[in-house]
């Protein structure tokens, strides 16, 4: 297979687990409108859970496999990682903020619109490394696996 060839099973299927996130992530954020803090802090917990085990999916299994591409300009494994590690700590401040917030509701309207407002710098971030993960880590991986390969470490990686 040529660089050129589109695999029949490809790493971008993986697109449709950061779907699913964003969405859950939406959902989060529908609640803070709505000021069902209680809601927003249930959906959000479903979130982190879900989300770290996607990370730890990447870093454990799809990381390694990433190796044998060499160095990818602009896709150092360290970043991706480093990525994460600034993404699982944003998210446990944002857990703090709406426990927080529930414990203090004064000006609600206010805590929730600058919650928001830290989330929106999340929200970039996130977007970036999903970017470099479909435009580097995706089609490097690709590049390195046989079908089979792709399917079995597809299936490792996939939330269920």
């Amino acid at each position: 297979m040529g660089d050129a060839a589109i695999p029949t099973v490809s790493f971008m299927a993986l697109k449709n687990d950061h779907d699913v996130l964003q969405e859950q992530f939406l959902q989060h954020q529908e609640a803070l409108l709505a000021q069902d803090l209680p809601l927003a802090l249930q959906v959000l917990h479903d979130y982190i859970e879900r989300l770290h085990q996607h990370m730890q999916a990447e870093e454990d299994i799809l990381l390694p496999v990433y190796r044998r591409a060499g160095p990818v300009m602009g896709g150092d494994e360290e970043l991706f990682r480093a990525e994460h590690r600034k993404i699982r700590a944003l998210l446990q401040h944002f857990v703090e903020r709406v426990e927080a917030i529930q414990r203090a509701p004064e000006n609600l309207r206010r805590q929730v619109l600058s919650l928001l407002d830290e989330q929106a710098a999340y929200k970039n971030l996130l977007l970036h490394h999903e970017l470099r993960e479909h435009n580097l880590l995706f089609p490097a991986l690709d590049r390195v696996t046989q079908e089979a390969e792709r399917i079995e470490l597809l299936r490792q990686s996939r939330l269920s």
